[in-house]
Formats: structure tokens, sequence, C-alpha cells
């Protein structure tokens, strides 16, 4: 499976120290231009900068230029760089599915037919895969973070993980 992924799912998979997983759950990972700009330049020394540059450099991640400028560009308008680039490149190069938390750049990329998987879609592949034991315990680490979720879909979570 190769995917396409945005900044937050990378970030958050990183924090909650899981990033090394991915290679379980997907044969590559693509990412945009300003994704590697916003975890591995501007993210210089902060989480998960040492795990995309270790990706990249192990060749499970590969950083790609996105073709069409004016898609990103429109799409910038309401969402940030890294989210309209991700995107465009999922449509672009046929990806199986595109990471991404993003609520309105979901939209978006489900209105584009992009398969979506964001943090939590991670944690409960990791679960089913016997991985993870629990989805909980990352669940709210995460929510530690900053991570946000709402109360009704924390619980519709838990119970799609069985816990």
């Amino acid at each position: 499976m190769i995917v396409v992924s945005n900044a937050s799912p990378l970030i958050n998979i990183s924090r909650l120290k899981l990033f090394h997983h991915l290679l379980a759950l997907y044969e590559k990972l693509v990412i945009p231009e300003a994704v590697f700009i916003e975890v591995a330049e501007k993210g210089a020394g902060r989480t998960g900068d040492t795990e995309v540059s270790a990706g990249l450099k192990s060749g499970f991640i590969e950083k790609k230029r996105v073709s069409n400028a004016l898609a990103v560009s429109a799409l910038s308008e309401f969402f940030g760089g890294g989210e309209a680039e991700a995107i465009v490149l999922a449509s672009e190069i046929s990806a199986d599915a595109i990471l991404l938390d993003d609520n309105k750049a979901r939209i978006v990329a489900q209105s584009m037919k992009l398969h979506i998987i964001g943090t939590i879609g991670i944690l409960l592949e990791l679960k089913n895969k016997n991985i993870i034991p629990k989805v909980k315990p990352y669940l709210n680490e995460a929510i530690k973070y900053g991570f946000r979720i709402s109360p009704d879909l924390y619980n519709k979570v838990l119970q799609k993980a069985g816990e």
C-alpha cells in the first residue's frame, strides 16, 4: 500500500513512539515538499523530524514534488500548504490512501474519492494487526498532547476497537 501523508499524522504517530510501526502497515510513504519543510526543516529538532529524516534515508519515505501548482494554490485558500499538496499529490500518483487529520481537508479529499486514514485510523490498524494491544492508552496520550477528538468519536473509536 502506497500512501501520501500530511504532517499531522506523522507528528502524532511519532509523538506516540509508533512511527517505526508504519513500516508494517504501508509499503511506501510519500510526502510532498511542503510536508517535508513543515516537519523536517521548520520542525527541525521537534517531534517527527528524526523519524521523517530516517525514513527518507532508508527509502521508506519518498519526497515528491506536486505537478499541479494551480490546484495546490486553490486548495491553499482553505487550509495549509501541507494538506493542499498532500491531497493533490495523492490524486496525481493514485495513492492507495492519504494520511490526513484536518476535517476540512478530509472533506475535500473525500470529494476527490481518496481513501483517507487519520491518526485514529492508524491506531486502529495497528491494533487490528496486533502490533499494539489497545488503542485507548495511545488515544489518551494523543489527547494530552493536544489531539482534538469529540467525546462521541472517542467512544465510537473505543467501541470499534472492542475496548
